[in-house]
C-alpha cells in the first residue's frame, strides 16, 4: 500500500495542479467570475455520479474472505477509478479545444497521472487471480477518458463561448475528486507522509510541464 498511496498522492498533485493552473486560470482570464457557474456544476455532476452510480473508494486493500465479495469490491473499484477518469478527459478535450498547446501539456500531465490510477484498477484484479479482469477495466478506464475528451471539441464547434466554461467545469470535477477520494484515500493506511510528498512532486512536475511550450 506504500506504493499505490505515493502515487496516488502523486496523481492528486498533478491534477490539482492541471486544475488550478491550466484550467481555472485561463478560463477566470476570459469569462471572469462568471467561472463560478460552470465550476460549481462540474463539482455537483461528479457529486451526483457519486450518489447515483454504485462504486467503491478509490484504493482498498482487497483482504476480504469470500471470494464473491472481494470480486464485488474489485468490480466497484474499477468503476470509481472509471467515474473519476470522466473529468480528465473533458479537461483534455477541453484544453485541446482552446488551444493545442495548452492541451498538449494538460494530456501530457493527466497521462502521466494514469499510470498509477491504472494500478489502482488492476491490483485488485490481480490479487483475486483475475489478470484478464485487470486487462479489461484497465482498457475500459482509459477509454472512458477518451470518449469524454470527444466531447468539448464537438461542443465548442457549435458554441465556441462555451469552452471556457468548459475548463472551469472540468476544473471543478477534478478538484472535488482529488478532495474526495483520492486524498482521504490515501492517508488511510499508515503512509499520510509518504502520500503528501508523492502530491507535492506531483506539483512540481505539472508546473514544469505547464512552462513548457509544445
Amino acid at each position: 500500500m506504500r506504493l499505490i498511496d505515493t502515487s496516488l498522492g502523486f496523481s492528486a498533485g498533478v491534477m490539482l495542479s492541471v486544475a488550478f493552473v491550466e484550467l481555472l486560470k485561463p478560463s477566470v482570464d476570459t469569462i471572469g467570475v462568471h467561472f463560478i457557474v460552470s465550476f460549481l456544476l462540474g463539482v455537483i455532476a461528479v457529486y451526483a455520479a457519486d450518489l447515483l452510480l454504485p462504486h467503491d473508494h478509490m484504493v482498498g486493500e482487497v483482504v476480504l474472505d469470500d471470494f464473491r465479495t472481494r470480486m464485488r469490491a474489485s468490480l466497484l473499484l474499477a468503476i470509481a477509478v472509471i467515474i473519476h477518469n470522466f473529468p480528465e478527459g473533458l479537461a483534455i478535450g477541453s484544453a485541446t479545444a482552446v488551444e493545442y498547446s495548452l492541451g498538449s501539456r494538460v494530456t501530457l500531465a493527466i497521462g502521466i497521472q494514469d499510470v498509477p490510477e491504472g494500478l489502482a484498477v488492476a491490483l485488485p484484479f490481480i490479487a483475486v487471480g483475475k489478470r484478464g479482469l485487470a486487462l479489461l477495466f484497465a482498457v475500459a478506464s482509459g477509454l472512458s477518458e477518451a470518449a469524454m475528451a470527444l466531447i468539448p471539441p464537438l461542443l465548442g464547434g457549435l458554441a465556441p463561448q462555451l469552452l471556457p466554461h468548459l475548463l472551469s467545469f472540468s476544473a471543478g470535477a477534478m478538484i472535488y475528486v482529488v478532495s474526495h477520494e483520492v486524498i482521504p484515500e490515501t492517508h488511510n493506511h499508515g503512509y499520510e507522509r509518504e502520500a503528501t510528498v508523492g502530491l507535492l512532486v506531483g506539483v512540481v512536475l505539472a508546473s514544469l510541464l505547464g512552462a513548457i511550450e509544445v
